[in-house]
């Protein structure tokens, strides 16, 4: 009886927020706590109103109601009554992650409840069941959301090695790839121990790994490529030196050759998709150029554009020329490719890029950070050459210099760059 008075609860709620603030008004939400509690042992109970309660944390009132009346409370009681039932620790699951879901305060909730520790469990139980490591994964992506402390307790944990086995066990599954990356990725983010610690464990491995079984899967690809880019742009502690950089065996590790062939795969697999093709851009120039050292693999530029990395970002800026976001990346990758490499200079010049970076300072004159980063590949274009010096002020680009400029008010520091070495460096200009 109590699950099919759930169920109807559900039907009336679902996809009404109208109705869900109504239903939580009329049985003050303690009903279906009450029935959580006298019905502790019934699995269908417990899975039917876990259901349930996921359709009123879409209404904010209706999610405070329940926190307030102990709902994680009992949630977390059912995962770990009912351990073995994947229909309950899914349910529950799902349900946990709706409430951590954009919710700091819900977040800390949910670790005061033991929730963590419940996900923690179920995911070591039930490791080959993609029902449960589903949204086991996905609320350990909520839990830790722009949160350091649950991040550390998180890895503290041991939770990303299992979150590692889980891509691996799954290697079949796309959308299980999808969220276990979603939580690595998380859990990297804005944390430069946890970054390290990640490509210890191999983690840059384990995505690529991932990246290049799903190269059709554009979620998958993205959420991914999200990953290694964090992963990719982890520095030593600042004020470390060079030197230090260089013989860190992590870092080379993630500078690695590893990983180039799966991105150019999945910019072949996805030219139509600017999200995918904005963070293939941004791997491939994090792959020859760390911004925050300002260190440069000479031997990785070559072996990029070798292999036909310039090929594809030039698709790219070709298919995606008005979109800023993608642009930005692609002609930040050129920069890269083309900074203290004369060889990828004229590379980059024989194959008609700088007509290309005209036509997007153009196309998005209005946009400050595109302009700089236009500014920025001219600038690495004619580092040291005074061939393509002459090439750029013969294309008119001085006049696109200076009208990006003008349009800006502030952070002209790479415009100048770009226009002071063109007149400096060639006395004829």
């Amino acid at each position: 009886m109590q699950e099919r008075v759930c169920c109807v609860l559900y039907n009336l709620a679902n996809n009404n927020i109208d109705n869900q603030g109504k239903i939580v008004v009329a049985i003050r939400v303690k009903r279906i706590m009450a029935a959580m509690d006298i019905h502790r042992g019934n699995a269908d109970v417990q899975a039917v109103t876990c259901f349930t309660v996921r359709i009123f944390t879409s209404n904010t009132e209706s999610q405070s109601s329940m926190v307030a009346a102990g709902c994680l409370e009992r949630i977390v009681t059912a995962i770990d009554t009912h351990t073995g039932n994947v229909k309950v620790q899914e349910q529950a699951c799902i349900a946990l992650l709706l409430f951590a879901r954009s919710n700091t305060d819900n977040q800390g909730k949910i670790v005061v409840a033991d929730g963590l520790k419940s996900i923690i469990a179920l995911m070591d139980l039930h490791t080959g069941n993609a029902r449960v490591e589903n949204p086991a994964c996905f609320a350990l992506y909520h839990v830790a959301l722009r949160n350091i402390d649950n991040q550390e307790k998180i890895m503290i944990a041991g939770r990303l090695e299992c979150i590692m086995e889980t891509i691996n066990t799954h290697k079949g599954s796309p959308q299980v790839q999808f969220l276990a990356c979603m939580a690595l990725k998380e859990l990297a983010y804005n944390n430069l121990d946890n970054q390290r610690k990640m490509v210890a464990a191999g983690g840059q491995r384990c995505i690529v790994a991932a990246m290049a079984v799903h190269n059709g899967v554009s979620l998958s690809q993205v959420a991914a490529g999200e990953t290694l880019e964090l992963l990719q742009v982890y520095i030593q502690a600042p004020g470390s030196s060079d030197a230090a950089y260089q013989t860190d065996k992590l870092s080379q590790q993630v500078r690695g050759q590893g990983n180039m062939g799966t991105i150019l795969e999945t910019m072949d697999a996805h030219t139509g998709n600017a999200d995918v093709q904005r963070q293939a851009c941004s791997a491939l120039g994090n792959l020859a150029f760390i911004n925050h050292t300002a260190l440069i693999n000479t031997d990785t530029q070559g072996k990029i554009v070798a292999a036909g990395g310039l090929k594809r970002i030039m698709v790219t800026m070709d298919a995606h020329y008005a979109n800023a976001d993608v642009v930005f990346q692609a002609c930040m990758a050129l920069c890269k490719l083309a900074s203290h490499h004369t060889d990828n200079q004229g590379k980059i010049m024989a194959a008609g890029r700088l007509e290309r970076i005209m036509t997007v300072m153009d196309t998005h004159i209005q946009n400050a950070d595109v302009q700089v980063v236009e500014c920025g590949a001219l600038y690495s274009l004619t580092h040291n050459n005074t061939d393509n010096q002459g090439k750029i002020v013969a294309a008119d680009s001085l006049k696109r210099i200076l009208m990006g400029t003008h349009k800006r008010n502030a952070d002209l520091g790479l415009a100048c760059a770009a226009l002071c070495l063109v007149a400096l460096l060639n006395a004829d200009n």
